[in-house]
């Protein structure tokens, strides 16, 4: 499984959870292919987009969360808008709603009244910043619970020096560095 993939499925939880009311799918379906009951309740389909900016650090997903809804056949544009701004009202207290990660709305469209008696909603979503779980066992870091580093300034000392200052532990008898540090992580 990737490691994204649970994100993803903890979000639509978190959004089957406030909206609950709605149905919450990962598979993008047309309205053809959906159901007709569910669609009158309103389905919303939560899809990844991808990273599109990668920088050291930011691991910010892109998403895209698209909600369907299927209103009586005489339904006029109004009613149609409406529904859909009631989808975007969801989305909203979804948003507001979750915990563990940052969730952002950077834009919303939807029908514009010119797909009666369907209405719909495409939402552009950022969810992160956040750590991928990579599955690391940190019993194995050990060796890496604290960095010592050693500075030679100008003049340096040769290399077979530095050897020594690399030992465990170091040989300190003649040369010394300028400089010394020591993080415990």
């Amino acid at each position: 499984m990737s490691s994204i993939k649970p994100i993803l499925d903890a979000l639509r939880d978190a959004l089957l959870a406030s909206a609950p009311s709605r149905v919450v799918t990962r598979k993008l379906e047309g309205f053809a292919e959906r159901n007709a009951l569910e669609l009158e309740v309103g389905i919303f389909t939560l899809i990844s987009k991808g990273e599109p900016r990668i920088e050291q650090g930011s691991n910010i997903l892109h998403c895209l969360l698209v909600g369907q809804v299927l209103l009586h056949e005489e339904a006029d544009g109004e009613e149609i808008e409406e529904a859909e701004l009631l989808m975007v009202d969801d989305v909203r207290r979804f948003i507001d709603g979750v915990q563990g990660c940052q969730v952002r709305m950077t834009s919303w469209d939807q029908s514009q009244q010119i797909e009666t008696p369907y209405g719909w909603i495409a939402a552009n979503l950022e969810i992160g910043p956040f750590n991928f779980d990579i599955g690391v066992d940190e019993s194995t870091l050990n060796d890496f619970i604290t960095l010592a580093s050693d500075y030679d300034l100008a003049p340096h000392v040769s290399v077979a020096e530095h050897i020594k200052w690399l030992g465990t532990p170091p040989n300190y008898t003649s040369s010394k560095p300028e400089l010394q540090d020591q993080q415990r992580l």
